[in-house]
Formats: structure tokens, C-alpha cells, sequence
């Protein structure tokens, strides 16, 4: 694809940002997750607070670690995808035309 070079640095340099911000929610919510799994799952007088009361539920346990791996699919993703997203930033009228279209008023 032919672009602009200034288009293209500015595409690169978004690119690079997305994926260090993806990266960082892909390992941090791996190591949070694997880290607070490892401790609780795995220790059964682990107790956690939870709407103020002291509980060592393994339901509750559970929430603790998987909600972490919430940060990391998305970091997941956005690695993945950052350069699709960085296009898509520069290019805002090929997303919005179509949504401005639906709420056009008809006459």
C-alpha cells in the first residue's frame, strides 16, 4: 500500500505505542493472574475481603484470578491488532460515514 511518508512514521510510531500499552496489559495481567492463582488457588487458608467480609470461598478465589485475565485478552488483542488500529485512527471518516448515515435525518 502506497502511503504518505509523514502518514506512514505517524502509523508507525501509534503502532509501536498500542503494542508497549498492549504488552503491558498482556504481562501484567498474565503475572497478576498466575501470581495471585498460584498463592490462592493453591492455599487453602487463603482468605480474601469481599464486600467487607473476610471469606476463603473458592468462588470468591476464583474471581480474584480470573478477572486479571480480563487485562490480558485484551492486551492479547490489542498487540495483535495495534497496527490494524493505528490505520483505523488515521482514517476516522471510513468509520464514522456509516454511523453518521443511520442517524440522518430523512425527509
Amino acid at each position: 500500500m502506497l502511503i504518505n511518508p509523514k502518514l506512514q512514521e505517524r502509523v508507525d510510531l501509534t503502532t509501536f505505542i498500542v503494542r508497549v500499552f498492549g504488552w503491558l496489559f498482556l504481562v501484567g495481567g498474565l503475572g497478576m493472574s498466575l501470581v495471585s492463582g498460584v498463592y490462592f488457588i493453591m492455599k487453602p487458608q487463603a482468605t480474601l475481603h469481599v464486600n467487607g467480609v473476610e471469606t476463603g470461598a473458592l468462588s470468591a478465589k476464583l474471581g480474584f484470578v480470573f478477572f486479571p485475565l480480563i487485562h490480558a485478552s485484551i492486551g492479547f488483542c490489542v498487540v495483535f491488532y495495534a497496527r490494524r488500529l493505528a490505520i483505523l485512527q488515521e482514517k476516522p471518516r471510513r468509520l464514522v460515514g456509516p454511523v453518521i448515515r443511520l442517524f440522518r435525518r430523512r425527509e
